[in-house]
């Protein structure tokens, strides 16, 4: 049964944010994982506007866990959690090459060693951040554009919904933070790429046959 006081209780506390409002968020009480045989205890949310919010949260919790409607939780890790998924996943060839390599190149080498339990919005964001501001290599040296780290975090949203429930209580990708569509469009309008008609006009500029 889970203990409620001498400090093993779960307490809310408040979450800093950058560029928004402070959330709240509340960890379970420590309790016995049947899965693990440890005791444990884990982020039931982070994003509850409000004390009360996170207070309510945690008494539902509470009830789950003494009513036996908690599910034990493993060390899985989210590295092997994508590879599942992505063994799992229907898609058409092409797509899940490109799937596979980026979770192979920019997911799994930062944070695939993460147990899928752990992993909360601030795992994703600090992700999104890094991939944003570092060289890759396989960028020629650049960090990864906004779109392309868009593009990882809907990777990691599909396999973390598909965790949850059952492995996971929740997706913590539909509370994280990648660049936006306003982001996005603004760097590709510093480097604008010309379609074939745009194409076609400008060689008729700078180039004509026979000469």
């Amino acid at each position: 049964m889970a203990k409620r006081g001498n400090g093993l209780g779960g307490t809310p506390v408040e979450i800093p944010r950058t560029g928004r409002a402070n959330t709240w968020g509340v960890r379970t009480p420590l309790h016995f994982n049947k899965a693990t045989g440890k005791q444990e205890r884990y982020w039931i949310g982070r994003e509850y506007k409000n004390k009360t919010a996170a207070e309510r949260a945690l008494r539902v919790w509470i009830t789950d866990y003494e009513a036996g409607k908690v599910a034990a939780r493993s060390d899985l890790k989210l590295g092997d959690w994508l590879d599942k998924w992505l063994s799992n996943h229907r898609k058409e060839g092409t797509t899940m090459a490109g799937y596979e390599t980026k979770v192979r190149l920019h997911i799994k080498p930062h944070i695939g060693g993460v147990k899928l339990c752990e992993v909360t919005d601030d795992t994703l964001d600090d992700l999104y951040r890094l991939l944003e501001t570092t060289p890759c290599p396989t960028n020629k040296g650049k960090p990864l554009g906004a779109k392309s780290v868009r593009h990882m975090h809907n990777i990691l949203s599909g396999a973390l919904g598909a965790a949850a429930p059952k492995l996971i209580p929740v997706n913590p990708a539909a509370t994280a933070h990648p660049p936006i569509a306003r982001q996005i469009r603004a760097q590709e309008s510093r480097y604008p790429t010309l379609d074939d008609g745009q194409t076609t006009r400008f060689l008729g500029t700078v180039w004509q046959p026979g000469l």
